[in-house]
């Protein structure tokens, strides 16, 4: 799904339930999901012969989605509920969850692709909303 800076093409994992990320309704989001990859392996067996069954969307050819074409998917989803968002945002918004959930930080860094656990630190950052909560916290004596 788009290229790292030093390692070449980089792949999201795969989530054992995918569903659970896009749909309240679990079995409604599993015939969704379902009926997406359908159409995808009809689009693959008439492409370029290129086998691209691990990619989750294709293009109009049966190919790979573009790094470019991902991130104007997203924009203009973003665009369609009101929400300014791009792939960069994603990307940061991921990170930022695996740190606060408690992910080991040498995880975090190789499923971001990041070569350098100092780049990783930058999702382990409080935020205004993190430090607020933090004053908030602090006990009152009167």
């Amino acid at each position: 799904m788009g290229h790292g800076r030093a390692h070449g093409r980089r792949q999201a994992p795969r989530f054992a339930d995918p569903t659970r990320l896009c749909c309240q309704d679990k079995a409604t989001g599993r015939k969704e999901l379902r009926f997406h990859l359908q159409v995808r392996d009809k689009c693959v067996a008439k492409g370029s012969g290129e086998s691209y069954s691990e990619a989750l969307s294709l293009n109009r050819r049966g190919g790979r989605l573009s790094a470019r074409s991902v991130c104007e998917v997203v924009v203009q989803l973003g665009a369609s509920v009101g929400l300014e968002i791009s792939t960069h945002v994603l990307r940061h918004t991921f990170g930022t969850n695996l740190v606060k959930q408690g992910t080991d930080m040498v995880l975090v860094a190789e499923m971001m692709g990041l070569s350098r656990l100092e780049t990783t630190r930058r999702y382990s950052l409080p935020s205004a909303g993190d430090r607020v909560w933090a004053i908030d916290r602090l006990p009152v004596e009167g």
